[in-house]
């Protein structure tokens, strides 16, 4: 039994690693919850499922950034392109410069 609740937990954060690495954050946020908010047994193991809450807890953490991140790219993406339609060049050159120079494409 402690096996297969170890693959489970294993299989679980594999697939928010995948969606974090994806882009797809919210399904990485919404597998990760699936062992903090204790989904998933405990295992008879405490160690290895204090790793898993961590591992969990770092997956949300850095899902959340690249939620915030993808959203103020957005909102930037939405005031270059509005400067371009109202011919303020040089302010939306600026916009987009200023998100290549915080690599927010990297």
């Amino acid at each position: 039994m402690e096996i297969d609740e170890l693959l489970s937990i294993t299989n679980i954060l594999l697939d928010g690693l995948n969606a974090l690495d994806e882009g797809e954050f919210e399904a990485s946020i919404f597998s990760a919850k699936k062992i903090v908010d204790d989904e998933v047994e405990e295992s008879s193991n405490n160690k290895l499922y204090e790793l898993a809450n961590k591992e969990a807890d770092r997956i949300i953490t850095e899902a959340n950034k690249g939620i915030s991140q993808k959203e103020m790219l957005e909102e930037n993406i939405a005031s270059g392109k509005t400067l371009l339609e109202q011919q303020k060049f040089d302010e939306a050159y600026e916009v987009f410069n200023s998100l290549l120079s915080k690599n927010v494409f990297c």
